[in-house]
C-alpha cells in the first residue's frame, strides 16, 4: 500500500506518520528503563546491609555518602547516575543518602565536630537565610563547617564585621553541629556519618516449629504398637 493510503488509515497526515516514524526509530528516544532511571532498581538487595557493609570497608568506619558510594562500587553494584528530578543529586546519592539519616537506622549516626573554639580557617562562603549570615569555614583539617558570622572574627582585624570569602577568620564562639567535609564532584560540604556497631539492630531468628500433638488416628496406632497388638485399620 502506498504511504496515503496508510496515512489515510490511520487518520493522519502523510508527513505526522512519517514524522512519528522517525521519533519511533531514533534510537536518543527510547525509552530508558523504570522510572525514566538509566539503571533500574534491583529491589531483591537489602540496601542497608549493603550499606552497611560499605560502610565497615572505610576508615574508621566513618564517612560521607560519597565514600559509601564509592565502596559500593568497589563491592560490584552498579548506581543509577541519573539525576532526581528537581535536585542536583543522583539518583544512586539519594539511596545511600535515605539510608544513612533514616531516623529508623540508628546504626549509622552523623558526626559531631570536634570543638573549634579559637581555631581558624579560610571563609569558603557566606550565605544569607533565614538564621542570618552564615559563613562556611574550611579548616586545617579539611572539614567545612558553617558558622554565624557572629561567632568568627577576622584574623587579621578582629574588630571588623565585613567576613567574605577568602578571608581568614577565628572561631571566637562555640557553635554545635554536624561535622562536613568537602566531598563529591563538586567539592560541596557533605554530612560525615558513622558506623556503630552496638546499634545495629540484631535480626531476630525463628525458633523452629513446634511438632504439633498427634491426631486420634496416630495416638490409636502408637497404643496398639506399643502393646505389641498388630496396628488397627483405623478411618480417619
Amino acid at each position: 500500500a502506498s504511504s496515503p493510503a496508510w496515512a489515510s488509515s490511520l487518520g493522519r497526515s502523510v508527513n505526522a506518520v512519517t514524522n512519528r516514524g522517525r521519533q519511533l526509530m531514533n534510537p536518543k528516544l527510547a525509552p530508558r528503563g523504570q522510572g525514566h532511571s538509566r539503571v533500574p532498581q534491583d529491589r531483591s538487595i537489602n540496601w542497608v546491609d549493603e550499606v552497611t557493609s560499605a560502610m565497615q570497608r572505610l576508615p574508621n568506619q566513618q564517612g560521607t555518602a560519597h565514600d559509601v558510594i564509592a565502596a559500593l562500587k568497589a563491592m560490584g553494584h552498579v548506581l543509577d547516575e541519573s539525576f532526581k528530578p528537581g535536585t542536583r543529586n543522583t539518583r544512586g546519592f539519594a539511596l545511600v543518602g535515605n539510608v544513612l539519616s533514616h531516623p529508623k537506622y540508628l546504626q549509622f549516626a552523623t558526626l559531631q565536630r570536634p570543638a573549634r573554639l579559637g581555631q581558624s580557617g579560610t571563609v569558603v562562603q557566606v550565605t544569607h537565610g533565614g538564621q542570618g549570615r552564615k559563613a562556611s569555614v574550611r579548616f586545617q583539617d579539611g572539614a567545612v563547617e558553617a558558622f554565624s558570622v557572629g561567632s568568627l572574627a577576622l584574623a587579621a582585624s578582629p574588630a571588623a564585621r565585613q567576613i567574605a570569602a577568602g578571608a581568614s577568620v577565628t572561631v571566637t564562639k562555640e557553635e554545635g553541629g554536624v561535622m562536613k567535609v568537602e566531598a563529591g564532584p563538586r567539592n560541596q560540604p557533605c554530612t560525615v556519618y558513622k558506623y556503630k556497631p552496638e546499634m545495629t539492630p540484631v535480626k531476630a531468628v525463628k525458633s523452629p516449629a513446634k511438632r504439633k500433638g498427634l491426631t486420634a488416628k496416630e495416638s490409636i496406632s502408637v497404643l496398639h504398637a506399643l502393646s505389641g497388638k498388630p496396628p488397627l485399620n483405623v478411618r480417619g
